[in-house]
C-alpha cells in the first residue's frame, strides 16, 4: 500500500539520491522508474526536442531549444546572435560584424571598426571630413598634415598652404633656399643676392652693403655709423654722437651748464648759468639776475596787512641785497617823515630791522619801509596797521564788589589783574581804576581777594588785601594806592586774613571781617588803627563762634552789622557746627545772634556756600555759591529763606548768564535789578526785580565796537585748529563752525577755502584741530563728528580717512573726542592725537589706521588738551587742564615716545609736589616747541596769555599777555580754544580767536598782538 506520507518522506532522498526505495527489489516508489539497477526520476522533455525541461527555453516550443547555445532564448544561437543577452537584438544576417551598418554599406563586414562607407568612401578609416582625399585610402587624416599636401606638419613649412612644402631645403621657411639664404635659421635675413653683407638691410637702403657694421640709410642718414638718435648733426657725417655732449651744443657735459638745454652754454662763459655770458651779465653770479636789483625787504611781524587794538605796535624784518651788494641802511617814513633805523655794515648783505611807532587812534596806519644797497639803489616795502579801539576789559577772576550809588559805578576786585576794574552800569563800559600798570603806591598781591566798600566822603574804596594781609585805599579819580592800615600802622590785632569790609560814615569807622582772628574788627577812618568789636569773647558771651566770615552790610535801620558765615558754631550746642547763615551782631555791644540759617532761623533752603549779601528794606539778598547756586532772598521780618534766582528760579534771558560761583551782591533799587558778580563767569548778572520778571537774568556787558575786517575772501565762523605751512608763507586753519579747512595768505591776509562741505571724499562734520603732514602734502584734521582723523589733500580738498573706530576691533578703543594737533612722528610712518574724552594719547599707523594707546587713563592725562612733537628728547609735549582730577589740574606733561611714561614738566606752585616756577598756568591749552631754543610756548585760556617754559630751568615767564607787549587780542580767544602753531623762522606765533573770529599773530621778541586775517 503506498501512502502519502511515504513519498513525503522520501522524496528529497529520491531528490539528493535519484533513487527511493529498496534497489533490491523489483519495484520503485511512485513517480520513480529503474535505470540500470537504481529508482530514478523519469527525465521530463514535454517539446520532445531532445533538451530537458529544465535547460530548455520553452519546453512547449521545440523550436526553442537549450538555453546553452541560445542565451536571451530568441531562437537564434549564440554565434549567431548581435547579442545573445538581448532578445531585441536578432541574428547576423546582413551584418555580419553587428556595428549595425548593413553587409552591403560596410567598409568590412568582419570588422565592427570600420563602418558606414558613406563616411569613409575610400574605407581606410579615416571619416571623410578628417580625410585628405576619401577617394584614395593611400591618403589619410589631415591631424598630421593640415593643408593635405603630404607633408607632415613638423616638415611643412606652411601647413595651412599646401603650396608651401618641405622646409628640408629651406630651414627657416623665407622661401630662399639654403644655399643662397644669409642664414637659413632666421627668416628675417633673405638672400645674399638682395643683401650682399646679410646685415638684414637691402642692398638699396643700405649705406654699405658690404660692412654689416653700417646699417640702414633711414636710421643713419648721413652714413656715419651713428644712428639718427644719437646722433648730433645725422645729414652731417662729420658730426658725430652726442655721448659726451647731450645737447649737441658743442660744449662737452663736464663743462657744459645744462647738457639737456643747448641754450645754456659752458659754465667759463656764464658762471651763474642764467643763459647770459659773464661780459653781459651785471650779477654773474646770481642766476635769478642779469641787473643789479634794488635790495628786498621781508617784514616778519606784524605781516604787510594787519590790524590792532593797542596803542602801539613794534615792526620789524629784514633787508637783503645780491649781486655782490650790501645793504647800507634801512629807513620808514612815518607821518610824512622819515626815520633812519640801521647803519649797516658794508659786508652785510642780509639785515635785520625793526621800529616802533605810535599808532593814530582809531586809523589806518601806513608806514613805508626802505632798504638802500651799496649800488645806490632802493628797495621798499609797505605796512598798513588799521587801529582800533580795545575792547573792553575784560573781568579776569572777580572776586569781590562794592558799587558807588552816586556815580553808578561798580568796582570789582579783580585777582587776575590784580587790580581794580570800574564798571559803568548805566552803559557797561569798563575801564581799569588800578592796577600794575595804572595808579601808583603799594601794589596788591597776586592773591587778591577780599572785599570791597566805598568810602564816598574820602572819595576812596577801602579793599581788603588778603595776600598782603593789609587794607588799601584806592583814590577813585586816580587810581593811586595808600594803606590805609596794616601790622605796622598796628600790630595789635594784627591782620590774619581780611575779607568783607563795610564803611559806617557817621562813626568815622570802618568794619571789616578777618577770617584769621574769626573776628569782626573796626578800623578807624582817619588813623587806620584797628580793635577788635566783636569775637568769641568780646562780649564776654556769645552764642556765635565765627569761623569763616564772608561779608558784611550796614543795617542802620536796626543798628546792626549783618554778615554770613560759611562755618559759624553755635556755642550753646556741641554737635550743631559749621553752619551757613546770615548773623547779626549789635552796634551796641557786638553781641551776635542768628538772624537766619539751616535750624537757625526761618525756613527754605539752606544756606551752602554764601558769600556776599545785600540789604533793602527787610529784604536780605545772600549770594550763594553752592546750594541754589544764585541768589537767597531772606524775609528779615520771618527770617524765611525762598530762592530768588538760580537754578529753578528765572528765567536765562542771555544765553550763559547762570550762576556757577557768586561772589557779590548789589541792589540796585533805581534800575529794578540786582547787580551780581559771579568769578567763574567773569562778568556782571542783571537780575530784575520787576514785578513779571522776577529772577530773570541778562549780562551787563560793555559795548563792543565791531573789529575791522583783515584781508579778504571767507570770514571765520568758529575756528579751532591752526598749523603753518613749512614754507612760512600759508598758515591753515580749521574751522568748527563752518566744517571746513581755510588758507590764509601771510602776505596778503586772503583767505581760500581748502575744503569743505562741496569738497569730494570725507566731509568733515566737527573739526576741532590741525596738523600737518609735509611728506603726503596732506592736513590731517582730528573731527569729533566723525569720531576720526581726516586727511585733506591741499591740492584738491579731497577729504579720506586715516583713523575711525572701524580701524580698531575693540570698542573700548574707539575714539572719544579727538582733539588739538596732530603731529606726525619722525619716521613718517605714525602720527599721535591727543583724547580728552580718553584721556589718552593715541599712535596712529598712517598707512592701515590702526592705533595703540601711547598713554591712557592715567590721572595725569586727565583733560588732555593737545600735544607737540619733541623728537630731539623722544618725547611729545601735552597739556593737559581738568577741574576733577586730584593729581594735577593744569600741567604741562612730558610723554616718552618709547615707553608712554609721563614727567611733569610745569604745574602750579600749589601742587603738592611743584615742578618749576614762575607764573601759574590755570588753563594751559594750546602748545609749540622752539625746539632750537629749548622753549616750550604755552596757551592759557584763563591767564589769557602765552607763558614761555624754559626747558631747562622750567622757569615759566609771561611772553604775552593784557598788560605784555601791545594789543589785546588773547582775551577773546575762549576757554575752548587750544590752536596755536609757531613759525620759527620770523618768531611768530599764530592762535584763533573764536569770539571775533580772528588769526591773531603774536610776536615772540615783543609779545605784541595783532590780528592778520578776519
Amino acid at each position: 500500500m503506498r501512502t502519502a506520507v511515504t513519498l513525503y518522506l522520501c522524496l528529497p532522498v529520491v531528490l539528493t539520491l535519484a533513487a527511493c526505495g529498496d534497489s533490491s527489489t523489483s519495484s520503485c516508489s511512485e513517480g520513480f522508474v529503474r535505470s540500470g539497477g537504481e529508482c530514478v526520476l523519469p527525465v521530463v522533455d514535454a517539446d520532445s526536442d531532445g533538451v530537458p525541461a529544465a535547460d530548455d527555453c520553452d519546453d512547449g516550443d521545440a523550436a526553442l531549444g537549450a538555453k546553452a547555445t541560445d542565451g536571451d532564448c530568441d531562437g537564434v544561437l549564440f554565434y549567431q546572435d548581435c547579442d545573445d543577452a538581448n532578445a531585441s537584438v536578432g541574428d547576423n544576417t546582413g551584418d555580419l560584424d553587428c556595428d549595425g551598418v548593413p553587409t552591403a554599406s560596410d567598409c568590412d563586414d568582419s570588422d565592427p571598426a570600420v563602418g558606414l562607407s558613406a563616411n569613409d568612401a575610400d574605407c581606410d578609416g579615416v571619416a571623410t571630413a578628417d580625410d585628405c582625399d576619401d577617394n584614395d585610402a593611400s591618403v589619410g587624416s589631415n591631424a598630421d598634415d593640415m593643408d593635405c599636401d603630404g607633408v607632415a606638419t613638423a616638415d611643412d613649412c606652411d601647413d595651412n598652404d599646401d603650396t608651401v612644402g618641405s622646409n628640408a631645403g629651406d630651414m627657416d621657411c623665407d622661401g630662399v633656399a639654403t644655399a643662397d639664404d644669409c642664414d637659413d635659421d632666421d627668416d628675417t635675413l633673405g638672400a645674399t643676392a638682395a643683401d650682399m653683407d646679410c646685415d638684414g638691410v637691402l642692398t638699396a637702403d643700405d649705406c654699405d652693403d658690404t660692412s654689416a657694421a653700417l646699417g640702414a640709410t633711414a636710421a643713419d642718414m648721413d652714413c656715419d655709423g651713428v644712428l639718427t638718435a644719437d646722433d648730433c648733426d645725422d645729414n652731417d657725417d662729420s658730426v658725430g654722437s652726442n655721448a659726451g655732449d647731450m645737447d649737441c651744443d658743442g660744449v662737452l657735459t663736464a663743462d657744459d651748464c645744462d647738457d639737456s638745454d643747448d641754450a645754456l652754454g659752458a659754465v667759463a662763459d656764464d658762471t651763474d648759468c642764467d643763459g647770459t655770458v659773464n661780459a653781459s651779465d651785471e650779477c654773474p653770479d646770481d642766476p635769478e639776475y642779469t641787473t643789479t636789483p634794488a635790495p628786498t625787504v621781508d617784514v616778519a611781524f606784524p605781516g604787510l596787512v594787519s590790524a590792532t587794538n593797542g596803542d602801539e605796535v613794534t615792526v620789524r624784518g629784514t633787508a637783503m641785497a645780491v649781486c655782490g651788494t650790501t645793504v647800507t641802511g634801512v629807513s620808514v617814513l612815518i607821518d610824512g617823515s622819515t626815520e633812519v633805523l640801521t647803519t649797516t655794515p658794508t659786508s652785510g648783505d642780509v639785515v635785520s630791522w625793526s621800529f616802533s611807532v605810535t599808532l593814530e587812534p582809531d586809523a589806518l596806519n601806513t608806514f613805508v619801509v626802505t632798504a638802500t644797497s651799496s649800488a645806490s639803489l632802493d628797495g621798499a616795502t609797505t605796512v598798513t596797521v588799521q587801529q582800533h579801539p580795545a575792547a573792553a576789559q575784560k573781568i579776569g577772576e572777580g572776586l569781590g564788589m562794592a558799587v558807588d550809588p552816586a556815580t553808578h559805578v561798580a568796582y570789582v576786585v579783580d585777582a587776575a589783574l590784580p587790580g581794580i576794574i570800574a564798571v559803568d552800569l548805566d552803559d557797561g563800559a569798563t575801564s581799569i581804576l588800578s592796577g600794575p600798570d595804572d595808579g601808583a603806591g603799594a601794589a596788591f598781591s597776586s592773591s587778591l581777594q577780599g572785599g570791597a566798600a566805598v568810602d564816598a566822603a574820602n572819595n576812596r574804596l577801602l579793599v581788603t588785601d588778603d595776600g598782603n594781609d593789609n587794607i588799601v585805599a584806592v583814590d577813585l579819580t586816580t587810581g593811586d594806592r595808600t594803606v590805609l592800615s596794616d601790622n605796622t600802622i598796628d600790630p595789635d590785632p594784627a591782620i590774619g586774613s581780611p575779607f568783607g569790609i563795610v564803611v559806617d560814615a557817621g562813626s568815622g569807622v570802618a568794619y571789616y571781617l578777618d577770617s584769621g582772628l574769626d573776628a569782626v574788627v573796626s578800623v578807624n577812618l582817619a588813623t587806620g588803627m584797628r580793635a577788635i568789636f566783636s569775637d568769641d569773647t568780646t562780649p564776654a558771651s556769645n552764642p556765635v563762634n565765627l569761623d569763616q566770615p564772608r561779608d558784611l552790610v550796614l543795617d542802620a535801620a536796626n543798628n546792626r552789622l549783618l554778615f554770613v558765615d560759611t562755618g559759624a558754631d553755635d556755642t550753646t550746642t556741641t554737635s550743631d557746627n559749621d553752619v551757613e547763615a546770615v548773623i547779626a551782631v549789635s552796634l551796641t555791644d557786638g553781641a551776635r545772634s542768628y538772624v537766619s540759617g539751616d535750624g537757625h532761623g526761618g525756613s527754605g533752603p539752606a544756606l551752602a556756600t554764601p558769600r556776599s549779601l545785600a540789604i533793602d528794606g527787610t529784604r536780605v539778598y545772600v549770594a550763594d555759591s553752592a546750594g541754589v547756586e544764585g541768589i537767597v532772598l531772606v524775609d528779615l521780618t520771618t527770617a524765611n529763606r525762598s530762592e530768588y534766582s538760580g537754578e529753578t528760579v528765572g528765567v536765562t534771558v542771555d544765553e550763559g548768564a547762570d550762576f556757577t560761583d557768586a561772589r557779590a551782591v548789589y541792589v540796585d533799587a533805581a534800575n529794578e535789578r540786582l547787580v551780581v558778580l559771579d568769578s567763574n563767569l567773569d562778568r556782571l548778572v542783571a537780575v530784575s526785580m520787576a514785578s513779571g520778571s522776577e529772577g530773570d537774568r541778562t549780562f551787563i556787558d560793555p559795548p563792543i565796537p565791531p573789529p575791522p575786517a583783515v584781508g579778504s575772501g571767507p570770514t571765520f565762523a568758529d575756528p579751532s585748529g591752526v598749523v603753518v605751512d613749512p614754507m612760512g608763507r600759508v598758515v591753515y586753519v580749521a574751522d568748527d563752525g563752518a566744517n571746513a579747512i581755510l588758507a590764509i595768505d601771510l602776505v596778503t591776509g586772503a583767505r581760500t577755502v581748502v575744503a569743505d562741505s562741496t569738497s569730494s571724499g570725507v566731509v568733515l562734520e566737527e573739526p576741532r584741530g590741525l596738523g600737518w603732514d609735509a611728506a603726503n602734502g596732506r592736513l590731517l584734521v582730528p573731527d569729533n563728528a566723525l569720531d576720526a582723523v581726516v586727511a585733506i589733500d591741499i591740492a584738491t580738498g579731497m577729504g579720506t580717512t586715516v583713523s575711525d573706530d572701524s580701524s580698531v576691533d575693540d570698542a573700548s578703543s574707539d575714539f572719544g573726542s579727538p582733539r588739538g594737533a596732530v603731529v606726525v612722528e619722525p619716521a613718517g610712518t605714525t602720527a599721535l592725537v591727543a583724547d580728552t574724552a580718553r584721556d589718552a594719547v593715541y599712535r596712529i599707523d598712517l598707512a592701515d589706521g590702526t592705533r595703540t594707546y601711547l598713554a591712557h587713563d592715567v590721572p595725569l592725562l586727565d583733560g588732555v588738551q593737545t600735544l607737540e612733537l619733541d623728537a630731539a628728547n623722544n618725547r611729545v609735549l601735552v597739556t593737559a587742564s581738568s577741574s576733577t582730577s586730584d593729581t594735577v589740574l593744569d600741567a604741562l606733561l612730558a610723554v616718552d615716545l618709547t615707553s608712554g611714561a609721563i614727567t611733569v614738566l610745569a604745574n602750579k606752585s600749589t601742587d603738592t609736589t611743584p615742578v618749576g616756577t614762575g607764573v601759574d598756568m590755570t588753563n594751559p591749552r594750546g602748545v609749540v616747541l622752539d625746539a632750537v631754543n629749548g622753549v616750550a610756548y604755552v596757551l592759557d585760556a584763563d591767564l589769557d596769555a602765552l607763558v614761555a617754559i624754559d626747558l631747562t630751568t622750567l622757569e615759566r615767564t609771561i611772553v604775552a599777555d593784557a598788560t605784555t607787549g601791545s594789543g589785546d587780542h588773547l582775551s577773546v580767544l575762549g576757554n575752548d580754544s587750544n590752536a596755536l602753531a609757531f613759525d620759527s623762522q620770523r618768531g611768530v606765533f599764530y592762535a584763533v580767536a573764536q569770539d571775533t573770529g580772528a588769526l591773531v599773530a603774536i610776536d615772540v621778541a615783543t609779545g605784541d598782538q595783532v590780528v592778520i586775517a578776519r
